[in-house]
């Protein structure tokens, strides 16, 4: 399987969220009808001001390894104020 590690950016203030996928247009419509639950990504969502950007594909069909590469992602965008991802 491919396997996508993503930015949502915020296009007003930069703030971000890093995530991953296996489906990346079910993702992008998830993101979209969470904007009132508590994930991090909604208040960018809200906004409705944003660009979404694939950083990463990836080859592997299993889920922690993934998620192994966001995390390495989400540690490296904390080093800036602006990743909202939860620490």
């Amino acid at each position: 399987m491919i396997g996508i590690i993503y930015k949502l950016k915020c296009l007003e203030t930069d703030e971000f969220y890093i995530g991953s996928t296996f489906n990346i247009n079910e993702r992008i419509d998830n993101h979209k009808r969470i904007i009132h639950s508590s994930s991090s990504s909604k208040h960018i969502i809200k906004r409705n001001n944003y660009k979404f950007t694939i950083l990463q594909i990836i080859e592997t069909d299993n889920k922690k390894s993934l998620q192994l590469y966001e995390n390495l992602y989400i540690l490296i965008g904390w080093k800036t104020s602006k990743c909202i991802n939860n620490k």
